[in-house]
C-alpha cells in the first residue's frame, strides 16, 4: 500500500549485451549511470572501456581512436571578461609574456 523500494540495479531486468551488441562495461550498473551508455557514445563517439562512480572512463587506447569526440567546455563569460581585462591591463602596463610567468 506504501511506495514500493526501489529495484536494485542488480536484480532489474536488463540486457545481457549493450545496444552495441558487446557485454556491458565494467561498472556500469555498480550505482546509476551519471551518464548513460547511450549518451557516452553519442558524446565521445567510442565506447567507453569502463565505468567509475556513474561516470564513462576512456583509456588513452580509446582516447587515440580517430573517431574519439573531445572538446573543451568553454569558459563562463565572466571568467573571459576577467581574463581579458586582465590581459589588457597587463599590455598596457608594458608586461611581455614570456612563457616562463608561472612560479
Amino acid at each position: 500500500m506504501g511506495v514500493k523500494p526501489p529495484v536494485p540495479i542488480d536484480k532489474q531486468k536488463v540486457p545481457a549485451l549493450a545496444p552495441d551488441g558487446l557485454p556491458w562495461p565494467p561498472g556500469y550498473f555498480d550505482c546509476m549511470p551519471k551518464e548513460t551508455f547511450e549518451q557516452a557514445l553519442a558524446n565521445y563517439g567510442v565506447r567507453p572501456n569502463h565505468y567509475l562512480k556513474g561516470w564513462p572512463v576512456y583509456t588513452q587506447a580509446e582516447r587515440d581512436n580517430p573517431a574519439y569526440i573531445c572538446t573543451i567546455p568553454p569558459e563562463s563569460p565572466e571568467l573571459e571578461a576577467k581574463w581579458k581585462a586582465e590581459w589588457e591591463e597587463n599590455k598596457k602596463a608594458g608586461y611581455v609574456y614570456t612563457g616562463h610567468d608561472n612560479p
